[in-house]
């Protein structure tokens, strides 16, 4: 695994942790315990990896993961994210970041009836 594929991973792993933060580990949504499916895990990814893409030599290797968990929070408007945070953090590519998470569009978890979790 390359150096750039690690960061990529820590990246990518720190935004499903903030999926199951926001919807899946939420005991008042439908989707408290479930799973993500395999084909919603495979979408987040790359979503993920096209943000990644562009804008990883922005990013300082000790910020990664805050980067993973602010590009869930700020493409789904949750009141936090990458226009949250200081210049210390982010060199002042906030609203860079923000701009490109937003261009993602946002996602919606919800609960199918084969009882996984699915983003739409």
């Amino acid at each position: 695994m390359t150096y750039d594929d690690q960061n990529f991973a820590k990246f990518a792993n720190a935004m499903f942790e903030a999926i199951a933060f926001t919807d899946l580990d939420c005991p008042d949504c439908e989707t408290y315990g479930a799973e993500l499916s395999e084909e919603s895990k495979a979408k987040m990814e790359r979503d993920a990896l096209k943000f990644w893409t562009r804008c990883k030599h922005l990013i300082d290797p000790y910020a990664i993961e805050q980067a993973g968990h602010d590009f869930w929070l700020t493409r789904n408007g949750h009141g936090a994210g990458f226009w949250d945070r200081s210049d210390d953090t982010y060199f002042g590519y906030q609203d860079f970041f923000t701009k490109i998470s937003e261009m993602h569009g946002e996602v919606y978890i919800y609960l199918g009836d084969d009882g996984f979790a699915h983003a739409e």
